[in-house]
């Protein structure tokens, strides 16, 4: 189990950047459309990542205590940092 580097940061770094750069997309293109998309993959990524997170703490043993101190996927952002 990786705690470090990208990991220290957040549990999901590859959401993360997925997110980062539709947000950017959205910001540039300003369009309704892309919003509503943005949000929609927020909410399927936080899924994902939940149920990921479930198999990982059957699997290591000391992922408890590494959620309990990491942000999920944004840090301080409902919905995306569960902890």
């Amino acid at each position: 189990m990786v705690t470090s580097g990208a990991y220290g940061r957040c549990r999901h770094p590859l959401y993360q950047a997925i997110l980062i750069c539709s947000f950017g997309l959205t910001l540039a293109l300003g369009s309704l459309l892309h919003l509503a998309l943005l949000l929609t993959l927020a909410v399927v990524l936080a899924s994902k990542a939940r149920r990921e997170e479930r198999r990982l703490l059957v699997l290591h043993p000391g992922y408890g205590a590494y959620r309990a101190t990491t942000a999920a996927i944004l840090p301080g952002i409902p919905g995306l940092d569960w902890r």
